[in-house]
């Protein structure tokens, strides 16, 4: 959900939503609904995730984009709603992408007809493995093993824009792992992981993107997992803020405890950004097993938090398990602040 907050629009205080409805057909399109009175009342929901023949190809003879998740809306500074999802309509287990719809700012966004077609913001490669409850305690659902949680990368994809109308979007995806007991071919599996964070821009408000860039290449960081990422542009576009989470540190990628990371981005939108990044986690969080906690074991979230300030500073939100009422691993919620520069 996200309000608007440009004082050149009548639309200033709208307050917009979207979400996934799971239809009795067995799809998922991508729902919107928005107030006009402080969230009071809403309007009718209506689909907006569309249909495009070429990029959305499964089932045959494709067209309707509608199997989708994780849907992160952003207003624009005249007004303009984006929104970014992932999206499962084209074939091979674990083979999704990224997509993304807009409705401009003189629309009636409560009508499906005033959102554009989507358009193709990358690939997303989820090829990582699906747990086994007897082994990590995450039934069913892709994992990076040895973590004892679901890590889906389609409820992580994240969609920011500057005061210039610059698009970025981010997600998570495994199509740089080379280890084949890492691979949804392979119940369960074993690390290395090699599960990167990526992003892509757009300067023509979603019709075209750039080519996806890496944040955590093999080079910096090893072959080793990041995830679930959150991310915010500042408001001058000058930095793009991503954070995730990290198993690069000691030897967590075969332990399964993990950190936080931030990743900031100067000039984002160049042909030569520049990456520095700073360790937000002051002591890496321990693993959550069925072992040590069989009552939270599974989950550890959907998601993450990040905003920006007017110093381009990042304040981020994030799920953490570290002990505070005992000895064994729990979930809580941490908050930090990582400053500009401060690397």
């Amino acid at each position: 959900m996200t309000p608007a907050k440009c004082p050149c629009t009548p639309k200033r205080d709208n307050v917009y939503m979207t979400w996934t409805r799971f239809t009795a057909d067995n799809h998922s399109p991508i729902y919107f609904s928005q107030s006009t009175d402080g969230g009071d009342h809403w309007s009718t929901p209506v689909e907006i995730s569309g249909s495009n023949a070429a990029i959305c190809t499964f089932p045959a003879p494709g067209g309707p984009c509608n199997d989708d998740q994780g849907s992160d809306p952003v207003v624009g500074p005249d007004g303009t709603i984006y929104v970014a999802f992932a999206n499962g309509n084209v074939p091979g287990a674990g083979i999704e992408q990224v997509l993304f719809v807009k409705c401009p700012a003189s629309a009636n966004c409560s009508s499906s007809a005033s959102w554009t077609a989507p358009t193709k913001v990358g690939d997303m490669i989820s090829t990582h493995p699906v747990g086994d409850p007897s082994q990590n305690g995450c039934p069913n659902r892709q994992c990076l093993p040895p973590n004892g949680y679901r890590a889906p990368d389609e409820t992580s994809v994240t969609i920011s824009v500057d005061r210039n109308s610059k698009l970025y979007t981010t997600w998570a995806d495994h199509r740089n792992n080379t280890n084949p007991s890492c691979d949804i071919a392979t119940h369960n599996g074993s690390p290395p992981c090699d599960h990167d964070i990526f992003y892509a821009y757009s300067l023509t408000g979603g019709t075209t993107w750039s080519p996806t860039r890496d944040i955590t290449p093999r080079s910096t960081f090893g072959n080793n997992a990041q995830w679930q990422p959150w991310s915010e542009v500042t408001n001058d576009g000058s930095r793009l803020w991503v954070a995730y989470y990290d198993r690069h540190y000691d030897n967590c990628e075969f332990t399964g405890c993990n950190d936080i990371t931030a990743a900031e981005i100067t000039n984002p939108a160049s042909a030569s950004p520049s990456y520095d990044y700073t360790r937000v986690t002051t002591a890496s969080m321990p693993n959550l097993t069925p072992a040590n906690n069989p009552l939270q074991a599974g989950f550890l979230g959907d998601y993450s938090g990040l905003d920006t300030d007017s110093h381009n500073d990042a304040h981020i939100v994030w799920a953490d398990t570290r002990p505070i009422r005992g000895t064994f691993p729990e979930e809580d919620l941490y908050y930090a602040e990582v400053h500009h520069g401060e690397h």
